[in-house]
Formats: C-alpha cells, structure tokens, sequence
C-alpha cells in the first residue's frame, strides 16, 4: 500500500521535474505508438475494406443495370424495325 503510493508520488515528482514538455512528448509517444496503430488496425483497415467492397458493389450495379438496358433496347429496336410491314398504297 505504501511502496504503491510512494512509487505514485515519485512518478509525479518525476513527470513535474521533466516539466511541461516532458508531459508533452509522453502523451505523444503514447499516442502514435498506442493510439494510432489501435485506430488504424480496428477502424480504418475495416472501413477501406467496407469502401472497396461499396464501390465493387456500385460498379457492378451499373454495369448490370448498362448490360440489361443495351439488352432489352437491342431486343426492342429489332422488334420495332424488323417485324413492321410497310404498305405501299
């Protein structure tokens, strides 16, 4: 209990001698090495991940969707100009 307080109080003591920029480069140093790789492994891998698969997904859709209109026009035109009898009068 005690050697836990005093190993506290001689941390602050400690963080106090270094000063403000002492305080600084810590939090610095457990931001980039703690905080960012957790952020970048646990969001954003995940999220480009889900954003590739939303683009596939809307490329494919519209080439579908392209294929299909150029199908059913093709089918409609011949349809259209193909089965038409003109008469002559």
């Amino acid at each position: 209990m005690i050697g836990g307080i005093l190993n506290a109080l001689a941390f602050i003591v400690d963080m106090l001698g270094r000063g403000p920029v002492g305080l600084i480069l810590r939090f610095l140093w457990w931001f980039y090495t703690t905080l960012v790789p957790f952020l970048l492994q646990y969001i954003g891998i995940p999220m480009f991940a889900l954003g590739v698969l939303l683009a596939l997904a809307f490329t494919g859709g519209t080439i579908l969707f392209t294929v299909v209109f150029f199908i059913v026009m093709f089918f409609f035109i011949k349809g259209v100009f193909f089965s038409s009898k003109p008469s002559l009068k």
